[in-house]
């Protein structure tokens, strides 16, 4: 509509990249499937769909980054953890997007946390705090790097979570000294 009035708008170049995890982070990523999936099939019957919804939000999470899986399970054995409005928006269980207020009830019928589900939250956790800089990060910067020499003088990235993008900007500013980074 805006170049239909003539208006400027500039050329965008989006591009879906696929980054290849490393070993690690792929045992990581299959161990928290695995402990999604015991904690699920373990939930009482009544309790399966406020359990269910809370692995979904740690799935989510999960494929957002590292970061913000790290954030939501130290919520967990905090017991801190909050639905935010990210994690109620996303609920693919129903045609509409659930209200915040909904969602916080789900994830409130959901079972006190066990010992063995503490157990395997902190094992997450150090395997989380071994990887290191993730794969994702990584090649971000990469990407990045390629946009300044091919000319741009900014760049957006976008992510799901706010804890992701938070982790980015602060690895992106430590990466990039003197570039100016932003987030919103």
């Amino acid at each position: 509509l805006l170049r239909r009035y003539k208006l400027p708008v500039p050329q965008r170049d989006p591009r879906e990249i696929v980054v290849e995890m490393t070993a690690a982070e792929s045992a990581l990523y299959t161990a928290v499937e695995d402990f999604i999936g015991d904690v699920y099939r373990a939930a009482p019957p009544g309790k399966q769909s406020a359990v269910g919804f809370v692995m979904t939000v740690y799935r989510r999470r999960l494929a957002s980054s590292f970061e913000a899986l790290k954030r939501t399970l130290n919520g967990r054995l905090m017991r801190t953890e909050s639905i935010t409005e990210e994690d109620a928006s996303q609920d693919e269980t129903s045609d509409e997007a659930m209200s915040v207020e909904e969602a916080e009830r789900l994830a409130g019928e959901a079972p006190e946390i066990g010992t063995n589900e503490r157990e395997r939250i902190v094992d997450l956790l150090r395997r989380i705090a071994q990887l290191g800089t993730d794969s994702k990060a990584r090649r971000l910067k990469v990407e990045l790097d390629a946009c300044i020499a091919d000319g741009f003088d900014s760049m957006i990235v976008f992510t799901q979570y706010t804890d992701t993008m938070d982790y980015l900007r602060d690895y992106v500013a430590d990466q990039m000294p003197g570039m100016p980074v932003a987030s919103y």
